[in-house]
């Protein structure tokens, strides 16, 4: 790696990261949810639970708890009052996973070094990044990690369409089965975008990621995995009967 490509990266990313850091945190409607649910895991041994009393259908809770299972483990200052910490945390590791995809298109593709410096500039300048009425940006909220882990499922998705590698096709079911762990809207995006990918890069077996994704589930938390199946049904069906016409029309 050059000096030259190191400044193009590190240059943006660093006055991002101390705009980031020193501007006014704002708590978000989110957060006090996701706090209680990393508070009640943490409460429960570090185990996932079974029902969630501040969830509508508290008997099938359907939420992902696997990011509030990790904040489970922090000390409870962190996550309630020094989140930003988390939410840098998560910038920095969206910032090393996008330029390794730069790094290994360059090598495929090679483009001039100028492009990391307008790659990684419109990366972190894009609005969505800094307004305030997007969850991710005002506390805590399982919407940034599902962000990071979107990313990291098209990276994989590019490099097994490309090259064909086992590898990748390995990394994206254990990926596919964590986003089923971690964000609901992640998840909903990789099951609409799932088909299209298989029709263009001809490659049906990525049709199989979330049922096997499933199966592991399944296998490993039998009754939540039930629980979570049963919740995510009745919000679909309760969404498309109650609040489709309030919220979409």
């Amino acid at each position: 790696m050059s000096t030259e490509i190191l400044f193009y990266i590190a240059f943006p990313n660093v006055l991002y990261v101390l705009y980031t850091y020193n501007r006014k945190s704002l708590i978000g409607s989110d957060h006090p949810y996701h706090v209680r649910l990393a508070d009640d895991i943490k409460s429960n041994k570090h185990r996932f639970l079974k029902k969630f009393e501040a969830y509508p259908n508290k008997e099938n809770f359907a939420y992902p708890q696997l990011y509030h299972w990790l904040l489970s483990f922090l000390p409870m200052n962190v996550y309630r009052i020094h989140f930003q910490k988390i939410n840098l945390f998560l910038i920095f590791l969206e910032i090393v996973a996008f330029n390794i995809f730069l790094f290994q298109a360059q090598i495929i593709i090679s483009f001039e070094p100028i492009l990391f410096l307008y790659a990684n500039t419109i990366f972190i300048t894009f609005p969505f990044r800094h307004i305030h009425w997007n969850a991710k940006n005002v506390g805590l909220s399982a919407r940034a990690p599902g962000l990071l882990a979107g990313q990291l499922f098209i990276y994989c998705v590019i490099g097994y369409g490309f090259s064909g590698e086992i590898f990748w096709l390995v990394i994206l079911q254990f990926l596919v089965f964590a986003i089923m762990l971690l964000s609901l809207m992640t998840m909903q995006y990789v099951l609409l975008s799932l088909p299209f990918i298989a029709w263009y890069f001809h490659a049906p077996e990525i049709l199989l990621l979330p049922f096997i994704g499933f199966g592991f589930f399944k296998l490993i938390m039998p009754e939540i995995a039930k629980k979570y199946i049963k919740g995510q049904f009745n919000h679909k069906r309760n969404y498309a009967l109650f609040l489709s016409d309030i919220f979409i029309l």
